[in-house]
């Protein structure tokens, strides 16, 4: 394959891989940062019937990772209750979250896909850092319609350029 080609190993069109990167880019910006930036407060939360059939409350993110997920928030590794725990951190801050560059690749076929992150986070109203973000997300493809999951994350806080 030649550099700067437009061919992939993935077997994808060219328009299959431009869908897998528009999902991934709505994924993040109206799921994931809404996560963050919806509010603040009890807004960060919601409550849904677990597999036991009791109500639990969770913050919004938790419900986008897989079971099992590896997940490394700014170099400390995290469970999913520890996604839980980092949300309650940031209950009372608002936030706003900014993506200045998405690529997105397939992984072997369009129900897996590698997403660099880098981006702004402006909270507490004053103070802005960048930050960069590796992810992998898998499709799962339920009758019609499709569930995006993270299954791996890497966050970590970078220095803005001045």
């Amino acid at each position: 394959m030649e550099l700067g080609s437009n061919s992939n190993n993935s077997g994808l069109t060219n328009k299959q891989i431009s869908q897998l990167s528009k999902d991934v880019r709505l994924l993040l910006e109206s799921v994931y940062n809404k996560s963050w930036d919806s509010g603040v407060g009890e807004d960060r939360l919601e409550i849904r019937v677990g597999a036991n059939g009791v109500q639990e409350k969770h913050s919004k993110l938790y419900y986008l990772y897989k079971p099992g997920s590896s997940i490394t928030w700014n170099g400390h590794s995290l469970t999913l209750d520890g996604v839980d725990k980092l949300v309650q951190q940031f209950l009372d801050v608002k936030t706003k979250h900014v993506i200045r560059t998405l690529d997105v690749q397939p992984i072997v076929d369009d129900s897996h896909a590698l997403a660099l992150v880098t981006g702004t986070c402006r909270y507490a109203e004053e103070t802005s850092r960048g930050y960069t973000q590796t992810l992998i997300i898998w499709k799962e493809k339920c009758n019609e319609k499709a569930k995006y999951w993270i299954t791996h994350e890497n966050f970590r806080w970078t220095k803005l350029d001045d």
